[in-house]
């Protein structure tokens, strides 16, 4: 029950989702006894990507990190499960205790233990590069979310190549994006891999529709698909290479790792 406040992460103003539908991602912050800043993405495949950092010292049931999992939503009676693939948030596990998800108008309303909570999404425009991006590739896949305002943040899984051991991480950062060179410059300012925190981020970014393509001259080129109802993945061929900000974000751990 402590930390039921966490849960109003999920419900949402829809802004330009469609209505009747939880393909989208949302955010929420200061939330729950952790005062917890949360991004909550849907994917249309029942895939669900959950990005939550909070203050340990505040409530030490749990720590930063991600959940990724599937989900299943009946869009009738509004019966909501899940289940964690990965997770490494502790007891603040979020997804598996949200029993029911109601869309009224642009309002998409939680039941957690017979309470109801509301809140609103994360903004997402066709052609624009703000709002969440799902970008697979061979080790893994992660969402990427970033804001007009500069805030990004991003939530993702992997396979070691050289370990061949599971790792997941979320980051979080500020940067600027020029519309008109395409790129997407900023720092890191958080994240749950040792080392990352303050490292830059550079990437190329050009986006057509509902689809995107992160670039970095010579090292990679990569795809990725939006968060929305409208959006349809390239097949999985196209995700063979090690992609978008999910692959700088690989690069700049390997990087922190060798300069350590």
């Amino acid at each position: 029950m402590k930390h039921l406040a966490l849960f109003a992460f999920i419900a949402l103003a829809a802004g330009n989702v469609e209505a009747s539908t939880i393909v989208g991602s949302w955010i929420g912050q200061n939330l729950g006894p952790a005062q917890s800043t949360v991004v909550a993405s849907f994917l249309a495949d029942g895939e669900f990507f959950l990005y939550n950092e909070g203050n340990s010292s505040l409530d030490p049931s749990g720590q930063s990190g991600m959940e990724y999992g599937t989900y299943n939503w009946n869009r009738s009676t509004g019966g909501f499960t899940a289940v964690d693939i990965r997770s490494s948030v502790g007891g603040w596990q979020s997804m598996p205790s949200i029993s029911n998800l109601s869309v009224t108008g642009n309002t998409l309303s939680v039941s957690v233990h017979n309470t109801v909570v509301t809140l609103a999404n994360v903004p997402s425009v066709t052609n624009s590069f703000f709002g969440s991006w799902y970008v697979p590739n061979d080790m893994g896949a992660e969402v990427i979310t970033s804001f007009a305002d500069g805030r990004f943040f991003g939530a993702g899984y992997w396979i070691d190549p050289g370990t061949h051991s599971p790792g997941q991480s979320i980051q979080r950062g500020t940067a600027t994006f020029d519309s008109t060179t395409g790129m997407f410059t900023g720092t890191t300012l958080f994240s749950t891999e040792l080392g990352v925190s303050g490292n830059p981020v550079s990437v190329y970014v050009t986006v057509t529709g509902d689809q995107s393509t992160f670039s970095e001259p010579g090292k990679y080129s990569a795809n990725g698909t939006r968060v929305a109802p409208s959006a349809v993945p390239l097949p999985a061929a196209a995700w063979f290479f090690m992609t978008g900000l999910t692959g700088l974000f690989y690069n700049v751990r390997q990087k922190s790792r060798r300069l350590g």
